[in-house]
């Protein structure tokens, strides 16, 4: 194992690593699920209880991190990004620190974080700051905490660090229930050859206990907030939500033509990899071969059980991917090192491998471009946040223009409420969801039965908002198994529909966007 020395500086360079390739994701704007996450939790700042005042369908820790941002970078859309940042260079140098524990190279170790790093920044603004890709983090800090486990004789200390282990995985459970079969990577000294580490039964009690001291902690908390019987509710009504999905083979198929879609490089470097990976599997078979499938197979099963084949659903399996091109990276750079010239000049070898990959990958040249025009006054974060394209579905643009004439027409003290799926409104008009429902989506999924049409319209009767927001061109059939869009949908709800052409006159048509304003 190599010394501290050697792991503590290994880990720094992983760190920093982010910055060099990522460092444009700090001005990259919302997509449509930060701008709803952002919005939930600036309500939990405003006094307004996640799923009981604030309807959530997701776990508790994508708020709590949201919140975490804003709480500590204030309310900007751009808050979540520098906790992006942050969380993925701690997932590096721990990922970097995780090979080393387990009997990795150095080689080996940078290597893997290059390649998380290439994978990850060649992904869009919509992939990154995702509830999958923080529940990714946490398995990395979960698998180093085993390493550092396996690494001690059995005993209070071992116990502790599978305790940490499993709470660890907890709260990537509670970003994500499908990451929950990463818990086998407990029976992976089973597999190895020789037995280089063994495994103890009581590594898996440990595991299990802080496993279940996470979600007691996290459920006790639900219960003592008086959350936890919305969230159940909320959590048994979208079980029907994996009722139109993908099959496993399209899933697969998917992963595999988006790593050649997104960069060429990046599917080199993984080929490369896999091919490293057999050879010395072959070779000897260790613990962290094992590792390595262990953590694609977990992956996998986590995208292939969402059933939907968004690109950021594969963001678990980038750890294992990362480990196989941390194998291809050690192969060359052991090859190369054959050259004496080049053996003494190490470190120049790494620059040029590290920035060789950026370059081939797609993921340095235009992160450094971006940094420059900012840091040299040539473009402003707005600018580049409003150049990012229009989907059909979603446009921040059109949404951060939007609430700029909005605000502008919006009196102080007036209250209003989005029929839409743009919950980011709220959040750029600092105005938490009043009435509950921040968005149209629990109304116009293909399993909606009728339950919360009345409790809505009784809402906003009890407190009529001062303009409604109707929005238009949000259809997303491939998460409502729904073709129209909010505004066409709205007249198959007669409660509401009715409540605002009766109360409510169309005041601005604007892009997306259609303003009504109360009558007096």
């Amino acid at each position: 194992m190599e010394s501290d020395h050697d792991i503590r500086r290994v880990c720094f360079i992983a760190a920093l690593l982010p910055l060099l390739f990522g460092a444009f994701t700090l001005f990259e704007p919302f997509g449509r699920d930060q701008g709803i996450h952002a919005t939930i939790a600036y309500a939990l700042q405003e006094g307004l209880a996640t799923y009981r005042d604030v309807y959530n369908i997701k776990p508790p820790m994508t708020t709590a991190t949201h919140w975490l941002a804003l709480e500590l970078f204030g309310h900007s859309y751009h808050a979540i990004r520098i906790l992006d940042l942050i969380f993925v260079s701690a997932g590096l140098a721990s990922l970097s620190g995780s090979v080393l524990l387990l009997g990795g190279s150095r080689a080996l170790a940078l290597g893997a974080s290059v390649g998380f790093a290439s994978l990850f920044y060649v992904m869009g603004y919509w992939e990154h700051a995702q509830t999958d890709g923080w529940a990714t983090i946490w398995l990395i800090f979960a698998l180093n905490f085993t390493a550092l486990g396996w690494n001690e004789t059995p005993g209070h200390r071992r116990s502790l660090l599978f305790a940490f282990a499993g709470f660890a995985m907890g709260v990537a459970f509670c970003y994500k229930y499908t990451i929950g079969t990463v818990g086998l990577l407990v029976f992976a000294p089973l597999l190895v050859p020789g037995r280089e580490v063994r495994f103890h039964w009581r590594d898996l009690f440990w595991l299990v206990i802080g496993g279940l001291a996470c979600l007691v902690f996290v459920f006790g908390f639900l219960a003592a907030t008086g959350v936890l019987d919305p969230f159940l509710e909320i959590q048994s009504y979208i079980r029907s939500y994996l009722s139109y999905s993908r099959t496993i083979p399209s899933i697969i198929t998917h992963y595999a033509v988006l790593t050649w879609a997104s960069s060429v490089g990046n599917a080199a470097l993984i080929a490369l990899g896999a091919l490293a990976f057999l050879v010395t599997a072959i070779q000897r078979s260790t613990l962290l071969h094992v590792v390595t499938l262990v953590m694609i197979v977990t992956g996998m099963i986590s995208a292939i059980a969402q059933g939907k084949g968004f690109p950021y659903h594969y963001l678990p399996v980038y750890t294992g991917a990362a480990l196989l091109i941390g194998f291809g990276i050690e192969a060359l750079t052991s090859a190369l090192m054959r050259s004496r010239a080049l053996a003494r000049r190490r470190g120049l070898v790494w620059a040029v491998i590290i920035l060789g990959i950026g370059l081939a990958c797609g993921a340095l040249y235009p992160n450094l471009k971006r940094v420059a025009l900012v840091a040299t006054g040539k473009i402003s974060p707005r600018d580049i946040a409003m150049a990012y394209d229009n989907e059909s579905d979603y446009s921040f643009a059109d949404l951060l223009a939007f609430s700029e004439q909005f605000a502008e027409i919006r009196q102080p003290g007036e209250t209003f409420f989005l029929w839409g799926y743009e919950t980011g409104l709220y959040f750029l008009m600092e105005q938490p969801p009043l009435h509950r429902y921040p968005y149209s989506w629990p109304f116009v999924v293909r399993f909606h039965d009728g339950r919360y049409t009345p409790d809505l319209r009784a809402r906003l009767e009890a407190d009529p908002p001062d303009y409604i927001v109707i929005q238009n061109s949000d259809a997303t059939p491939w998460v409502t198994a729904n073709p129209d869009d909010s505004r066409a949908f709205l007249p198959k709800l007669p409660e509401i529909n009715d409540f605002v052409t009766e109360g409510y006159a169309l005041m601005l048509e604007a892009e997306r966007f259609d303003l009504w304003k109360r009558k007096m």
